[in-house]
């Protein structure tokens, strides 16, 4: 199976969350074969296509239903593509416009504007997306999340440098982070909140 490299998402302890996709733009993330992330030093990188072979992994709880294991040990680099943007704006069918139609719609915002989604709310059927922002993404001060309309925003999780603004109708990649609640919180419920992995050019 030939899979392109989209993501490579910043995780805790310097592992690394690679997204892929198929030839029929079926959304893969790709862990290793006992089901971990990926190290910071794995092979995979933006705009590579590899062909390897994969399996779903045992359990899945959705959204986080892209994951599958692969045999690192039988992996090949093939080529690198060029003009992700226009292959992904082509292909790949965007979500296009505001926030809210993100996964399909389900998107709650807390009080300092980061997005998630939860049971009580609904679950999407996936935890990633290709999207098309009508709005400019404007890089915070803390240069770790992105506002959109100035109200509502996203943890950046990608490796590049982050960049001042990601103009409207750029193609960016965003995804549900696990299943989390804060430990020391009066939160009732566990949350995926919104993230952005990157942008193409």
């Amino acid at each position: 199976m030939n899979v392109l490299i989209v993501a490579r998402t910043r995780m805790r302890e310097g592992m690394r969350c690679i997204g892929g996709i198929t030839r029929k733009c079926q959304s893969l993330r790709l862990m290793t074969a006992d089901g971990s992330y990926q190290s910071s030093s794995c092979p995979f990188h933006v705009g590579d296509v590899w062909e390897l072979q994969y399996r779903v992994m045992d359990t899945v709880r959705p959204p986080h239903v892209e994951n599958v294991c692969v045999d690192m040990d039988n992996v090949r680099r093939l080529r690198r593509h060029s003009h992700l943007q226009r292959l992904l704006r082509n292909y790949a069918t965007p979500c296009c416009g505001s926030i809210d139609r993100l996964f399909r719609g389900l998107l709650q915002f807390t009080t300092n504007g980061s997005g998630y989604i939860s049971h009580r709310t609904g679950v999407p059927d996936g935890s990633t997306a290709f999207w098309i922002p009508d709005r400019d993404l404007e890089r915070t001060d803390d240069g770790k999340h992105y506002m959109y309309n100035r109200g509502k925003r996203l943890v950046y999780v990608g490796e590049p440098e982050p960049v001042p603004v990601l103009p409207a109708g750029t193609v960016v990649r965003v995804s549900l982070a696990t299943w989390w609640k804060p430990p020391d919180s009066d939160l009732k419920e566990e949350r995926c909140y919104l993230q952005l992995s990157g942008w193409y050019t």
